[in-house]
């Protein structure tokens, strides 16, 4: 996965990701590669909420209806390694990556 991240003042910002656009991404990000259905959103939702940990922001974008999604969302805390297995492990989920910026 290629991502494009400029400065905001003294922030890294994501700015872009090939086929994709969304606004931004600070602190701790998490980066998913999805396919595009319905239900993604609460299942990411539902995975970091039973495991304590709560969405900041999320921005979300596609290259087609039912193709490949990318969902950036920025978190309150790191992500332990078990949510990660968890999540990769998940139907529909092609990539999912920490980034702290």
């Amino acid at each position: 996965m290629s991502l494009c991240a400029t400065f905001h003042g003294t922030s890294t910002r994501i700015i872009r990701s090939p086929g994709s656009r969304f606004r931004y991404g600070h602190g701790v990000v998490l980066v998913l590669e999805n396919t595009d259905r319905p239900g993604m959103v609460g299942r990411i939702g539902t995975l970091l909420g039973d495991h304590g940990v709560n969405i900041a922001t999320m921005s979300l974008s596609r290259n087609q209806a039912g193709g490949t999604a990318l969902t950036v969302l920025n978190l309150d805390t790191v992500p332990s390694e078990d949510l990660l297995r968890e999540i990769r492990a998940s139907e529909d989920i092609h990539s999912a990556q920490v980034i702290q910026l």
